[in-house]
């Protein structure tokens, strides 16, 4: 049976403290904090609410930012100083932290990882672009192969403003890509699926698009980019704002999808 509150709980939390032990370890250990879906397949979380997860060289620009998942991968700039992402803390539009990888653009690189190279897969993007990227293939996350020139996908911009897709076997290879068009310095969510069948995109709370894609993916054995090269060509980086992303190396259901996404609502209003 469960116990009643103590009297020191009811001074201390009200009559309307729920009974107990269930009181007790509520108010010890607060709302429990967000669990991923799927959370074994999660390979890699970046979430700029997590202030620890970043350092900060000399001069104040980010240099390292580790991931939220289980693996606790480490992406490492790749610029020099001067170049690389800015932190803010909770403020702004949003009131939320961001990292900044500036008009400018700059550059994070995770080692390859066999973790990483799923030929299925699932990823998340939360924050802006900044107007003026005007580059081809910009990945804000990217699994690459820089010395071969075979891409093996991104979720990026491509050659736009405002054209932000997923493109998978993209370059020598060919391949396909969906997109949609958010507006620059509009914060937006999306989220991007390959299951070796279909290509499927969401944009906020909206699923776009199912494209039938069954080309087995070229998996690379390069770096996964976030905010870095997605082909072989100079100074091809994202220029925006990440408040998270994420990679699965597997495909969700729709509705382990929607779970991010109502969050990302929740949580940032977009």
């Amino acid at each position: 049976m469960i116990a009643e509150p103590t009297r020191e709980e009811v001074r201390r939390f009200g009559g309307g403290a729920l009974p107990g032990a269930i009181a007790r370890r509520n108010v010890a250990t607060g709302p429990p904090a967000w669990v991923p879906p799927a959370v074994a397949n999660l390979q890699l979380w970046m979430n700029a609410q997590v202030a620890a997860s970043m350092h900060h060289a000399i001069g104040g620009d980010v240099d390292t930012w580790k991931d939220q998942s289980a693996n606790g991968f480490v992406a490492t700039t790749l610029l020099g100083p001067g170049l690389g992402a800015t932190y803010s803390a909770a403020g702004g539009p949003l009131g939320k932290a961001k990292l900044d990888m500036l008009p400018s653009g700059s550059q994070f690189g995770v080692p390859n990882n066999a973790l990483l190279n799923g030929s299925t897969f699932t990823v998340f993007f939360a924050g802006l672009l900044h107007a003026g990227n005007v580059y081809a293939y910009n990945g804000a996350i990217a699994k690459t192969n820089e010395g071969a020139g075979t891409l093996g996908w991104a979720l990026g911009n491509r050659a736009s403003t405002s054209n932000f897709q997923l493109w998978v076997n993209n370059d020598s290879s060919g391949g396909l890509s969906t997109q949609f068009f958010p507006t620059t310095e509009v914060y937006f969510s999306c989220a991007a699926r390959f299951d070796g069948a279909t290509i499927s995109i969401w944009q906020g709370q909206t699923k776009l698009a199912d494209v039938a894609y069954a080309t087995p993916l070229v998996n690379t054995a390069g770096q996964l980019g976030i905010s870095a090269n997605s082909d072989t060509g100079a100074h091809t980086y994202f220029r925006g704002v990440f408040l998270e992303t994420a990679y699965y190396n597997t495909a969700l259901s729709d509705a382990n999808v929607m779970l991010w996404l109502n969050r990302f609502n929740t949580d940032y209003g977009i």
